[in-house]
């Protein structure tokens, strides 16, 4: 809501300009909460092994779990395997499984695994597979 300047009397100007400015503020402050709120609608899937990594690295963590979380970053043993308690359990994750909070891991073969993707494609000739020749692919031009 912006009012025309010829409107208003000449000593009302700054009460006008600061209520438009207050009328911004409260719409922009109508923006963010409604960005929140949409971003609440959102389902909790679980605590991720991102969330547990940026755990174990707080100033106030376990020893327990900052260990824990550099065995993992070695590749000793995975997040799931200490949930599924195939592995020794942080005093911080105990908790978590004690109050019912659920995991959520990537899966088997998922991208953050490693995935490998199968081409089943048959009959398709690729002119880049030449594992004999190496170089840049053939042209018309030579």
């Amino acid at each position: 809501m912006w009012i025309d300047k010829s409107d208003i009397p000449p000593g009302a100007e700054a009460a006008v300009r600061r209520f438009q400015n207050s009328l911004a503020d409260l719409e922009t402050q109508r923006n963010r909460l409604q960005r929140l709120a949409e971003e609440d609608m959102e389902p909790f899937a679980g605590i991720t092994e991102t969330q547990l990594n940026s755990m174990a690295r707080e100033p106030g963590a376990s020893p327990q779990l900052a260990a824990c979380e550099a065995a993992i970053a070695r590749g000793e043993y995975t997040w799931r395997e200490v949930v599924e308690g195939g592995r020794p359990r942080p005093p911080e994750v105990a908790r978590l499984i004690e109050q019912g909070i659920p995991f959520s891991f990537a899966t088997a073969g998922s991208p953050s695994s490693g995935a490998v993707i199968q081409d089943d494609r048959t009959g398709y000739d690729d002119p880049y597979d030449d594992e004999e020749e190496l170089g840049p692919p053939k042209s018309w031009l030579v």
